[in-house]
């Protein structure tokens, strides 16, 4: 197994937390076998250094795609493949953050207004519409009535033109006033109310 772990470590670049997983051992025995070997404290320390500038390396696209690229939490860290909270730690720990944070929250404000506003002038502009279907059925409807033909009866035309006629108490009707101007055609000159 020694030979095992070293040719793992040394060799295929394994770290000893893989090394553990494959082999079903616990770390410690892992640490153990490899600080025998003279060439661990060497390895231990270029994989040490090489840890910190992969994680200075991401930390710096971190800050690049959320400050310079304008990028959210969520994409940066769908993106790299890790976490929301190394993301959100990371750039919490950038002096510009409260700035940042700041100025997209009020950006974020301009937005919901402007939302806002286009989402009042589709409404309104639905009830506009809505307005003018139902003014279009009531004036096609009126241009029905009023273009059919019916004949109308002498009591409904004098109460259509009332003001142009007098009673009368001896015949008691209503007799069309000359004094009005000239009668239409259609108007009758009286009517008996009772029907004589």
């Amino acid at each position: 197994m020694k030979n095992e772990v070293l040719f793992m470590y040394f060799n295929e670049g394994m770290s000893v937390s893989n090394i553990a997983k494959t082999l079903g051992k616990s770390r410690t025995n892992i640490y153990s076998i490899l600080k025998e070997n003279e060439r661990y404290e060497s390895e231990s320390k270029i994989r040490r250094k090489n840890k910190k500038t992969k994680i200075e390396e991401r930390q710096e696209k971190i800050r690049e795609m959320f400050y310079k690229k304008n990028m959210k939490v969520l994409e940066i860290a769908n993106i790299l493949n890790i976490s929301n909270a190394l993301v959100t730690r990371t750039i919490k720990a950038d002096s510009d953050y409260k700035n940042e944070k700041l100025r997209r929250k009020e950006e974020n404000i301009k937005i919901n207004k402007e939302r806002k506003k286009i989402a009042i002038r589709r409404k309104r502009s639905v009830n506009k519409e809505e307005e003018m279907k139902v003014l279009l059925m009531l004036q096609r409807q009126n241009a029905i009535s009023m273009s059919r033909r019916t004949k109308l009866s002498n009591r409904r035309m004098i109460i259509m033109n009332l003001n142009h006629y007098n009673y009368n108490p001896l015949n008691e009707s209503l007799e069309f006033v000359e004094n009005c101007g000239s009668k239409p055609n259609d108007l009758p000159t009286k009517i008996n109310l009772h029907g004589r």
